[in-house]
């Protein structure tokens, strides 16, 4: 069994993908974008990828309920939001705050996990950015956002080598984001959900994350780009999980206390019943088999 996977998907609602065959399928491929534009462009595979993590109130993450919310505050259940490391307020990361105590249970391999599953190529994820006209400016490009299989090389440094090519993951639904505006070489997609499914020892963990982001910062000549994407996901779901499974006894009681305590976000159905999450990456350039 893989010790990460991940798997894409479309959903309409927060929790409408609760479910352990969430996004698994015959797979479909749309062929581009919509914009009036060439159709240049930049193809990019996460050379590295984790959970971000938060130093003193700033972390990576997004503002997923359009509101800067102060502790105690009547919305944004009452969680203080950070910021991010450019001065972003309203960053909304409940996850970010509850990696420290993971650390001190078995969920603390859940750090290495994802980039040892990168490197053994079992999770590589691919970023194309459609009808790219310019790399710094450009009012409207596609981005698509998909999952690959092959076995990369890695060089001397331990970091997957550039211009590698690999074959369309045929497990996996790619997400098309549209009408998206390049600015300053920064470009933030929305529409995003995901399962990520981790193996922590012997017990599959899974993150059905929705209502979601993904942020790309592009280097001007293409060279990589870097970034994070996230959203929120129900903790009602995560706990299933871990009851269905033979999770550590430290760790099941620690999410069972913690969880409900760290979420920030509402969803359609009830109140503070998702977390928010964001995961950092680099990426570096790369093709897909035939094109």
């Amino acid at each position: 069994m893989r010790a990460a996977r991940l798997l894409l998907m479309t959903c309409g609602l927060l929790g409408a993908c609760d479910d352990t065959t969430f996004g698994a399928g015959e797979g479909g491929f749309d062929t581009g974008p919509t914009c009036d534009s060439t159709d240049d462009k930049a193809v990019f595979v996460m050379q590295t990828l984790s959970f971000a993590e938060a130093d003193d109130g700033v972390v990576w993450g997004f503002d997923l309920d359009d509101h800067v919310t102060e502790l105690g505050d009547s919305q944004g259940c009452g969680k203080g939001d950070m910021e991010d490391p450019e001065g972003t307020p309203g960053i909304d990361n409940a996850f970010a705050g509850l990696l420290p105590a993971l650390e001190n249970t078995e969920a603390v391999a859940i750090k290495g996990l994802l980039q040892n599953a990168v490197d053994a190529g079992e999770l590589l994820v691919m970023l194309e950015v459609l009808g790219l006209d310019d790399p710094v400016d450009d009012d409207c490009v596609s981005v698509r956002f998909s999952t690959a299989v092959g076995d990369p090389m890695i060089g001397t440094d331990g970091t997957m080598l550039d211009g590698q090519s690999f074959a369309h993951d045929p497990e996996s639904i790619p997400i098309l984001m549209e009408d998206v505006v390049v600015e300053d070489g920064v470009l933030v997609a929305e529409g995003l959900s995901i399962l990520l499914e981790l193996q922590i020892l012997d017990a599959p963990l899974a993150l059905a994350v929705d209502e979601g982001a993904l942020r790309i910062a592009l280097d001007e000549d293409l060279s990589g780009a870097a970034g994070h994407f996230g959203g929120g996901f129900s903790t009602d779901y995560v706990m299933e999980v871990v009851d269905g499974n033979a999770v550590d006894d430290t760790l099941t009681e620690l999410l069972r206390t913690a969880l409900p305590l760290a979420a920030d976000i509402d969803s359609d159905e009830a109140e503070c019943s998702h977390m928010s999450v964001a995961l950092e990456y680099t990426a570096i350039p790369a093709f897909f088999y035939g094109e």
